[in-house]
């Protein structure tokens, strides 16, 4: 998901954090993170402890607690990483079906990664 909004002043004053590979980016519940430069992976746990791989994201991407339903949900540097802390009075800037989107799709990622047919189905029609 790029941004792109008409209000790039108010984008440009964020306060931005360096992580190194491999770090978790921490989760905030009133934040999204905006990846300025490097790479990283959204990710949760199958039922057998298995890591499932939600999205890989880079530069101009949102990501965040907020835009999943999935728990547990990490973040994950996959090179070194900075990002900007996007306050939610400023989300309506760069988000609007984007969540919903995100959302749905992480579920449909999970329930695709179940090994149990019949838990597969349960979490699909929940």
């Amino acid at each position: 998901m790029k941004i792109a909004t008409p209000n790039h002043n108010a984008l440009l004053n964020l306060s931005q954090e360096s992580f190194n590979r491999r770090d978790l980016v921490p989760l905030r519940a009133n934040y999204l993170w905006r990846i300025e430069q490097g790479a990283v992976r959204t990710m949760t746990c199958s039922e057998t402890g298995g890591l499932i791989t939600l999205g890989i994201w880079g530069p101009g991407d949102v990501i965040g607690k907020p835009l999943s339903r999935i728990n547990p949900y990490q973040i994950e540097c996959l090179t070194n990483v900075e990002v900007s802390l996007l306050p939610s009075e400023l989300w309506h800037q760069v988000l609007d079906t984007e969540f919903r989107h995100i959302q749905q799709a992480e579920e449909l990622l999970s329930i695709v990664h179940c090994k149990s047919s019949g838990l597969c189905l349960m979490q699909f029609l929940l």
